[in-house]
């Protein structure tokens, strides 16, 4: 459970965003070696990159938000993302063969 994840206007390095992701693979791979399966994701995005990435994932949209985001949702199992990094996409590959 990831409740807001933001990265700085400011900082236009995509690298934080790579190490974010990664990071939420490998949270999401210890999850599941202790038997604990994430079925779908949730999003809110709330800028126009974060509008952007989920775009690029194919996450479905959902609806606009009372608070100018838009909500957005993707199935993990079985994956219906598209992988923005290599850890995701190899992950994503796991995921389909398990």
């Amino acid at each position: 459970y990831l409740s807001s994840v933001v990265i700085d206007p400011s900082i236009n390095d995509k690298s934080i965003l790579t190490l974010l992701l990664d990071s939420l693979v490998e949270s999401l791979l210890d999850l599941e070696n202790n038997g604990i399966y994430i079925k779908s994701v949730l999003a809110d995005a709330v800028s126009d990159k974060g509008l952007k990435l989920c775009e690029m994932m194919d996450l479905e949209r959902l609806n606009e938000t009372s608070h100018n985001s838009i909500m957005y949702e993707a199935s993990l199992i079985p994956c219906k993302l598209k992988p923005v990094t290599i850890k995701m996409r190899d992950y994503f590959i796991h995921l389909k063969e398990n």
